[in-house]
């Protein structure tokens, strides 16, 4: 099954959300989820291509007569009421959740998270909006997805596209402004670990995934086995890894291999600044969204302008959306197999993982 999510369409123009769903329909999406603020203006199922289309009303809609009955294949949630069946799993489809982890910290929303899949076995999914900018806290059972708001959203039109099959999460938006940059993609891993003695097809798998998605560039952001610099499977790419403290480099290092720098740890790519820090994993883990956004901005004054921080350690992805800094964590490698695409400069972040067969 695939999801279109979108969220705070508010009263943007038609034309912007048969936008986004021209991309749902190219994408082959079987659903839309709408986590919220909609107006009557587009409460037709018309506009959405007659797609089934589950939605959330706000308190303030629950007893408005504009919405008092739903368009075709349309499924209605209220305030309390918000778990919905997708045939094989649950969904839980609101609009203001995100709220608690804009001024909870992440180990606190993880509980939440947790808290909601114990009360309604079966929830795999969690959806809500309003905050106006992407979230992905990946977890088990349930991960929690935010798809940032088509109007007045960070960079454009934010939409989501989630494949509940091979469990992959796409993180897009409709640009307001056209670039003639060329495209290219930054592949992100961390924690791969000793994944070599565990699996040793993991990097000829990586490499199919990363050739398939067009991927010049790697960022490892730390805990990667020193046997694993210079691996062939891995030649083709620029890689950029963060040494752990406790590693020493290798003084012949291949070519196509840059260490990042502990005391400069900014990396430049195609005009886009990576910082990059593998233990900030666990300080984002015990702060709330708007703790991060406010070390963020500090390490953007130490080190002038920065587009993405990445970070590792944690086990679960992470993705917070801020308005000129983007905070990533790919997620364990090792044992969850996961990985990050970005794809610049239209910033559409993939979070998939490599196939265990």
């Amino acid at each position: 099954m695939i999801l279109g999510v979108l969220s705070d369409t508010h009263d943007i123009g038609n034309h912007v959300v048969e936008s986004i769903v021209d991309e749902f329909k190219r994408r082959e999406v079987n659903i839309v989820i709408h986590c919220g603020d909609i107006e009557p203006v587009h409460y037709n199922a018309e506009l959405f291509g007659h797609l089934p289309v589950v939605c959330a009303l706000i308190e303030e809609q629950r007893y408005d007569r504009n919405f008092t009955f739903a368009p075709a294949g349309w499924h209605i949630t209220k305030p309390n009421d918000r778990i919905v069946n997708l045939g094989p799993f649950k969904a839980y489809v609101g609009h203001k959740r995100s709220w608690d982890f804009l001024f909870g910290s992440e180990a606190n929303f993880e509980k939440i998270i947790h808290q909601i899949s114990m009360n309604h076995d079966g929830v795999r999914w969690m959806f809500a909006g309003h905050t106006h900018h992407q979230i992905y806290k990946q977890g088990t059972p349930s991960s929690f997805i935010n798809p940032g708001a088509v109007q007045d959203g960070f960079d454009g039109h934010g939409f989501a596209i989630v494949n509940t099959d091979l469990k992959e999460v796409v993180f897009s938006r409709i640009p307001l402004v056209t670039s003639h940059n060329k495209p290219f993609t930054v592949g992100v891993i961390s924690d791969t670990g000793n994944i070599s003695q565990l699996d040793n097809r993991y990097w000829k798998k990586l490499l199919d995934e990363f050739v398939h998605r067009d991927v010049s560039v790697i960022i490892h952001g730390g805990n990667l086995w020193p046997g694993d610099i210079g691996r062939e499977e891995l030649s083709r790419f620029s890689v950029y890894y963060y040494p752990l403290a406790s590693q020493d480099i290798p003084d012949n290092m291949p070519d196509n291999w840059n260490v990042i720098s502990p005391e400069d740890p900014v990396v430049e790519i195609g005009n886009h600044r990576f910082f990059v820090q593998y233990d900030l994993g666990v300080d984002f883990f015990e702060q709330s969204e708007f703790q991060m956004s406010q070390s963020v901005r500090k390490l953007s004054k130490k080190y002038n302008h920065i587009d993405y921080v990445i970070c590792g350690l944690i086990h679960d992805a992470l993705f917070a959306e801020g308005q000129e800094v983007k905070i990533i964590n790919p997620g364990d490698a090792r044992n969850q197999r996961r990985f990050v695409t970005i794809c610049l400069p239209r910033n559409e972040l993939t979070f998939g993982f490599v196939k265990l067969t």
